[in-house]
Formats: structure tokens, sequence, C-alpha cells
């Protein structure tokens, strides 16, 4: 409480310090005068000025910033786009005491005010088109909506290249493989492995030689560290563990189909060393997220990785260095990744034997339990126990256990659990999506239902090709018992996610009106009902493509519920 009340205190006097000297310099020295009450602002933000503002002291705040910016822009007509001006970072300023208001909020005012602060920033980005602040808190914002479309279109200025797609393209690679086009998030995983590869392949070798002839011996030195840095990299560990995924869910789908495409043969003979290989080198992975190698830019990476703050909270004021639980579950995560296309893999190949299987899910649940407890969202792990139950519920068939049947039931409550969750999530407020439903649809979708489609799938392979089909009958009814329900559950959940583009962006606007009458200039009102068509119009696009990959699981499902050969 005591550091609470003294960061508090500073901030208001860096505030008082900003605005006096602004006033005693007057009009002769403008610029200053905005320069310095940036600063203040972010100063300020760092201390947590905003963090206790309700929505009309919010409301206020950005209202006199964006006021202050309208009035300096017109002197800045003849700046180029590609330029900043000394009045963007009000823009961000009030963006962010929106986003701390808007965390504290129920629906919908917490959509509307989520609205206003990104028609603030998207006007300051018409202006300033290169302001990375800008894009970042934009994407940021436009995600909590669930817009990737319009995440992603904030997200191709920036030009993330080179070192930049290691240390800034988690701000956008998680959520495009949960809302997002799949074919996008592909891009920008190779995009990253190109970056790692190129490095092994002849930069490091050639700087290091370079720095060595010149007898730049420091340089060297420097070479070697950032060569052993990068070799660490999460995000290069998550990317190689989300690329096997998409591998094994393709063999596994696959599987004993007679013209399955190229490359979706499997070796599912995992050893004890594979298991082994899985958990190697997640003490040293790192997030690269310090100053060292890129400006600070919220969320940090653990956390995208995670999910583990909600869906606004946190935008707008910087994190605390990631807690060491935090820490420990997104390494495990990449460890829990590695382990399901093993364990997928060893499906596809089916018969696996009995430790092997057993193993495999083992492991798997371990370092799941790991990852969902630094986790801060309760959806998410809903979203993953499905993924953990559906590894079980297979290893316990594939290995003929006496409680195959149990692992069969927890999976169908598992499922059950998630997307009443879900259907809950969607049902918050029935005029809008609100903040982090749609995510929350697409982490069922893509992190806990297609595994347990595809793992029954492969039970009923397994079951299938086993002699003694009288033995395993009760088994059998018990898979199709969970398959049907499985089925049932997400098919429930895709008549829940459609909603009308129009309705969407009407709801929208009117909230945002509610909350912040008086925060836009009177000339940018008519961007709100754009921008708010725009979001819209992304939210249903978003929603299609999840209700899309619920069903596609739910058939696949389906057919494993189907008379056994």
């Amino acid at each position: 409480c005591g550091h609470a009340a003294a960061t508090d205190e500073l901030a208001r006097r860096v505030l008082e310090l900003a605005e006096k000297g602004g006033a005693e310099e007057g009009g002769g020295a403008e610029h200053k005068r905005q320069r310095k009450l940036c600063s203040a602002y972010a100063i300020a933000l760092d201390c947590g000025a905003h963090r206790d503002l309700d929505a009309s002291e919010a409301a206020s705040v950005a209202a006199r910033l964006c006021g202050e910016y309208a009035a300096a822009v017109v002197k800045e007509a003849d700046v180029d786009a590609r330029e900043h001006i000394p009045a963007d970072g009000l823009l961000v300023s009030a963006a962010n005491a929106l986003f701390s208001a808007a965390g504290k909020m129920t629906s919908p005012a917490r959509e509307g005010t989520v609205l206003l602060a990104i028609a603030v920033l998207e006007r300051g980005c018409a202006r300033s088109s290169h302001h990375a602040d800008m894009r970042f808190a934009l994407m940021s914002a436009y995600l909590a909506l669930g817009c990737p479309t319009r995440a992603h279109a904030h997200a191709k200025p920036l030009d993330l290249k080179n070192i930049q797609m290691d240390t800034l393209s988690h701000h956008l690679l998680p959520a495009l493989d949960t809302l997002g086009s799949r074919a996008v998030a592909r891009s920008m995983r190779r995009a990253v492995e190109k970056l790692h590869d190129d490095h092994e392949s002849g930069d490091a070798g050639d700087m290091y030689v370079l720095a060595l002839r010149s007898k730049a011996f420091s340089k060297a030195s420097e070479m070697v560290a950032f060569k052993q840095r990068l070799a660490a990299s999460h995000q290069l560990a998550d990317v190689r563990a989300d690329k096997a995924l998409e591998e094994a869910l393709v063999a596994c789908v696959t599987a004993g189909v007679e013209a399955a495409p190229a490359g979706a043969g499997v070796d599912g003979d995992a050893t004890e060393q594979d298991i082994a290989v899985a958990a190697s080198g997640l003490d040293t992975l790192r997030a690269n997220e310090d100053m060292c190698l890129r400006p600070f830019w919220d969320p940090l990476p653990g956390a995208c990785a995670l999910c583990g703050a909600g869906a606004v909270e946190g935008l707008g004021g910087r994190q605390n260095d990631l807690p060491a639980r935090e820490e420990a579950a997104w390494r495990s995560r990449v460890e829990q990744k590695r382990l399901l296309a093993l364990v997928a893999r060893a499906a596809a190949a089916a018969p696996a034997s009995a430790p092997q299987a057993l193993a495999l899910a083992e492991s798997h649940a371990r370092a799941a339990d790991i990852a969902a407890g630094g986790s801060g969202n309760q959806l998410r792990r809903e979203a993953g126990a499905v993924t953990c139950a559906a590894a079980n519920a297979w290893a316990a068939v594939a290995a003929g256990e006496s409680d195959a049947i149990e692992k069969l039931s927890k999976l169908t409550t598992a499922v059950a659990v998630a997307a009443a969750g879900v259907e809950t999530a969607l049902r918050e407020h029935a005029t809008v999506y609100t903040c982090g439903a749609l995510e929350r649809a697409g982490w069922l979708a893509n992190d806990g239902a297609r595994w347990a489609a595809v793992l029954l799938r492969q039970a009923r392979r397994t079951l299938n090709a086993r002699d003694g089909a009288d033995a395993d009958a009760s088994v059998r009814a018990a898979l199709c018992e969970c398959a049907e329900a499985v089925t049932a559950h997400l098919n429930d959940v895709v008549d829940k996610l459609g909603r009308d583009a129009d309705a969407l962006a009407a709801a929208l606007v009117s909230e945002a009106r509610i909350v912040g009458s008086s925060v836009l200039p009177p000339t940018w009102e008519s961007d709100l009902v754009a921008i708010a068509t725009k979001v819209a119009e992304d939210q249903v696009a978003a929603a299609n493509a999840i209700a899309d990959s619920l069903a596609e699981s739910a058939t696949w499902s389906r057919g494993a519920a189907l008379s056994f050969d």
C-alpha cells in the first residue's frame, strides 16, 4: 500500500510540474510544451496514474488530451505522414486512460470504451502512419474485441523483420492461431524460422569471422552471446512446437486414408528419449522482452502466449516482469505442445504399445498442469483440460486400461464444462461480443475440440484393429457415447456464435457515446461509426471461422461415434 501511495503521489507531482512548466513557457514553445506533457503522462502511466480512474474521469482526461491534439495537429499540416509530431503522445495517453477505465467496467460499457480508444488511436495513425506505439496499442485493442483482421492490418505497416520477428511477433501470432487465418499464422511462423535458419546457416559465422579479422574482439564476444541468446528463443521454440502440432494433426486426420497428403506419413514410435527431448532446454528459454532487444510494448510475451490476463486488463499499463510461476507456465506450454505432437503421432501410427501410450499421456498431463497453473484465465484452462482429457482417454483405450471408460467420461465432462463456459461468455450481453468472448471460443475450437475429436477417432481406429471385440464392447459403447456428447456440445456452441454485423455496429456506437460523448472532437464523430462497422464485420468473420472449425471437429467426432467395423 505504501508503494502504491508513493507512486500515485509521484505521478500527480509529475503531471503538475508538466502543466506548470507548459503554462510558463507560453505559445512560443508549443512543441516543447507538448513533448513535456507527453513525457509526463508516460512517466505517470508507469507510476500507475490511470489505475484508479472511473469512466467519467477517464473520459474527461481523454477529452482534454484529444482536444489538445486536435488543436496542435492543425499547425502540423506540412509535416510528412511518416514523421512523428510532438502531439502524437497525447493520443497514446488518452487511449491508455480509456483502456484503464475499460478494465474495470462491465459489458457493454467496456466494449464501448475500447471502441472509443480505437477511434482515438486510428485518428492518430491516419496522421502519423509510422507511429509504433499507436499501432501496437491498436493491435491489442482490436484483439480484445476479437478482430484479428483489423489487428493484422496494423501489424503489416510495422514491417516486422529480422530480429523483430523474434521479439515482437508474439503480439499477433498467438491470436492468429486462435482467431484468425491459419494461412497468415503459418506465414508468420515461417518468417520467425527463416530469421533463425539464416542466422544459423551463415550470418552468425560470417559476422564472427569478420569481427575477428577486424580485431574487434569485443564485438566477436557480443556476437557469440547473441547467437546463444537466439538459440534459447522462446518464440522459436513455440513456433517449432506449433509447426509440429499442425503436422501431427494432419497425420491424425489422414491416418488410414489412402490418399493422404504428402508429408502426412508418421513414425509414431516415441521413446523415453523423445519424451525427455520434449522437456529439454526449457529452463534456458527466454522471451527476449527486455530493453536490450526491443522497445517496451504491452503485453509481455508470456502473457500473450498464455492469455494470462483478461482481454482488456493490462492494456494501457506496463506489466511487471513475469512472476516465476508464469515464467514456468509458458515454458511448460512449449513442452505440452511438443508432447501433444508425440501423442498425436503415436495415435496416428497405431497400434501404440501400452507403456508408450501411458508414458506420453502422463508426461503431457504433467506439462499441461504446470502451464495451466500459470494461466490467469479460467476458460483457457478449461480448453486445455479438454486436450489433456482427450490424450488420457486415447492412452487408456490404446493401452487397454481398466479405467478407459472412466477416462472417456472425464473427457465428456471436460468438453461440457469448456463449452458451457464459452456459451456463458457469448451470452454475457445480447447486443455485443464481450471482450474475450470470441477468443475463448477460439481456444475451445483450436486448443481443445479438434484434439478431442481426432483422438477419439484414433481411439476408435485402435479398437477396430484389436482382436477380441467382445472384451471391448463396453469400451466401444462408452466411446460412442462420449463422441456423441462431444458432437452435441460443439454444435451447441456453433449455434450461439452467430450475430448480425449491423446490429453489432449500432450497439457498439451507442455504448461508446454513452460512455464518452465528449471524448471525440466533433469533427472526429464520423470516425466512430466507420470503425464500429469494420469491427463488427471482423467479429462476424472471426465468429464464422471459429464456427467452421468447431463444425469440422464435430464432424470428426461424429465419425468416431459411428458403428464399429
